[in-house]
């Protein structure tokens, strides 16, 4: 329902202003085509906009997260005391890191096709950082 009222209002906007631009008087033309270059312009910015996110992405902007997970990983088991239940935990989780950071490489390799596939994995590298840091945090009150 709500994606029909929306239809019909970008349908209604785009021939009320097709009809100033070809049919209006001169200040509606002139306001239709000020109309027009400004989408125009937008739409050149987020064009650019999105070809340099991609270029970043290419030239591994986000590969440094991966390894500040590993940094963090490194730091937690150092803290854990061997026989605690957090070193099982810990192991469980950087085997789920591994495996992220697997997929994120494999959708790499496909450039443009596996955008899609690294924003998908966003959200599960972000759940296990809070794990970590709760385990962090429980190894803090542990140790003090």
């Amino acid at each position: 329902m709500i994606k029909s009222i929306i239809k019909l209002g970008l349908l209604l906007v785009v021939g009320v202003l097709g009809y100033n631009y070809f049919l209006g008087t001169e200040a509606e033309k002139e306001g239709a085509k000020k109309v027009v270059q400004e989408v125009k312009d937008v739409s050149k910015s987020l064009v650019d906009l999105l070809k340099s996110e991609r270029d970043k992405m290419r030239d591994g902007k986000y590969d440094g997260a991966f390894d500040k997970i590993s940094d963090a990983f490194q730091n937690l088991k150092e803290k854990v005391k061997s026989g605690s239940a957090y070193v099982e935990k810990l192991g469980e989780l950087e085997k789920e890191k591994d495996v992220l950071l697997e997929k994120f490489k494999e959708a790499e390799e496909k450039g443009e096709a596996g955008v899609e596939e690294r924003k998908a994995l966003k959200p599960k590298v972000e759940k296990l950082v809070g794990e970590m840091e709760a385990i962090k945090q429980a190894i803090e009150k542990e140790n003090k």
